[in-house]
């Protein structure tokens, strides 16, 4: 499975990073903060890709993703250090993937209770795919995290997190 991590909101292709799967930590476990440095927490959102594909046109690249989901990205305050985070396992958490919304916005997106409506920029998506593909061969299970942040906020321990979408809780986990 290949994570991408996509921070330019102009060019797919600019600021990516792949983030090794060993990264991943399955929703509604503990995420634990490093002892070493001042840490935040990063709330993104991630399309999964369904289908496996290679050179993918962009007016098809809407068939090769499925399922929206949320993700927390644990990053170090001093960006200089910024590329510790792809390489550590369990720094990022995924949420349960669930079915796209119908138009280009997420209304009922919230943050531990506070509302955070956001654009699914689907054009973005579609020329990622289409961009991305030319390079390397989409699998399903692939996921594509967008470059806009939902919420950001320091890491501390005790701290918790939940992330609803049409009420329904898609990402929930504590800092430890």
């Amino acid at each position: 499975m290949k994570i991408l991590l996509l921070d330019s909101p102009t060019d797919p292709r600019l600021e990516m990073a792949l983030i090794a799967d060993s990264a991943r930590r399955p929703d509604r476990r503990p995420l634990f903060v490093p002892e070493s440095g001042s840490w935040i927490c990063e709330l993104r959102l991630c399309v999964r890709i369904s289908r496996l594909g290679k050179c993918i046109a962009e007016a098809f690249a809407p068939r090769y993703y499925d399922a929206v989901s949320a993700v927390c990205l644990l990053r170090p305050t001093d960006r200089s250090r910024d590329v510790r985070y792809m390489i550590m396992d369990d720094t990022m958490v995924q949420g349960d993937w669930t079915d796209l919304p119908a138009g280009d916005s997420i209304m009922a997106l919230a943050v531990n209770g506070e509302p955070h409506p956001m654009s699914l920029p689907r054009g973005y998506i579609d020329r990622a795919v289409h961009e991305l593909s030319a390079d390397m061969t989409f699998k399903t299970g692939d996921m594509l995290i967008l470059p806009e942040v939902m919420a950001a906020y320091d890491a501390e321990p005790g701290n918790t997190c939940t992330v609803t979408l049409n009420d329904k809780p898609i990402l929930d986990f504590n800092i430890k």
